[in-house]
């Protein structure tokens, strides 16, 4: 069953990145680092397996790791060359998560998705909105401190 030889390749992927027989390289973009890592790997056999460790904001401004990590193996010898695994089928997610977590382990204890990175992120979209208005909203709130508004 094709279930099993899935549950059998992520296994064995597991079992090299924590003996260090694979190495999981990031390709991230610098700006992102802090809540979003890509990786791949590239076996003895020349399969390319990419996946991410990626944190979401959600709606109370709180990170969440992802919820359905993925895995992409790229093999000439697979149809189309690749095969796209994610966390559909309940035996797949939970071991996709395992692999997930045994990379967060090994490369992203540096991780640190925080507030400043939205809070600076929505402060310029509300610049971008109208300058003017941005500036005199922060003149207002200024002078509310000090009891000299309008």
């Amino acid at each position: 069953m094709i279930n099993d030889k899935v549950k059998m390749v992520i296994e064995n992927l597991i079992l090299s990145t924590q003996n260090e027989e694979l190495y999981w390289i990031d390709k991230s973009s610098p700006d992102k680092k802090d809540y979003h890592r890509e990786y791949y790997a590239i076996a003895e056999d020349g399969t390319r397996y990419e996946t991410e460790v990626k944190y979401t904001l959600s709606n109370g401004g709180t990170w969440k790791l992802e919820s359905d990590p993925s895995i992409w193996i790229k093999n000439e010898k697979l149809p189309n060359g690749s095969y796209y695994i994610y966390g559909g089928n309940n035996d797949i997610k939970v071991i996709v998560n395992d692999l997930r977590n045994v990379i967060i382990d090994k490369y992203c204890q540096d991780m640190k998705p925080s507030e400043k990175i939205v809070e600076d992120a929505l402060e310029n979209i509300a610049r971008g909105i109208s300058l003017s208005t941005h500036r005199d909203n922060k003149l207002n709130k200024i002078l509310n401190i000090f009891g000299l508004s309008k």
